[in-house]
């Protein structure tokens, strides 16, 4: 097997486990496996040269579609956790203005007698 192939599979079988990673919602080792795949990528485009054009054509239209798909799957998480990030924040504010409240009533029920 050509170099090149072995790096381009190495690379695909990662866009499988990004893809999981996705799916469990973990961002982190998404990360790591996507820096892996590109520095697998870049390698394999490095030592293509022997590797017949025809094969070298097929797996990067596969790697492709595995991006395209991986985008996808990123964006609908990143809009999930968008919509949590903006759910905590009104559920902050409205506990900010609680407390706030709470202190405005704390001072108003203070009765000087004295005068």
């Amino acid at each position: 097997m050509h170099p090149c192939a072995a790096k381009l599979d190495e690379a695909i079988a990662l866009f499988r486990l990004e893809e999981s990673a996705l799916a469990d919602e973990d961002v982190d080792r998404a990360e790591i496996l996507a820096e892996r795949r590109s520095v697998l990528l870049f390698e394999a485009w490095q030592i293509r040269e022997g590797y017949a054009e025809e094969l070298l054509i097929e797996q990067m239209q596969k790697v492709q579609a595995m991006q395209k798909q991986l985008v996808e799957k990123a964006e609908v998480l990143l809009g999930k956790l968008g919509n949590q990030m903006s759910t905590e924040r009104k559920q902050s504010q409205y506990f900010a203005g609680y407390w706030h409240d709470k202190a405005q009533a704390q001072k108003s029920f203070y009765c000087d007698t004295r005068s």
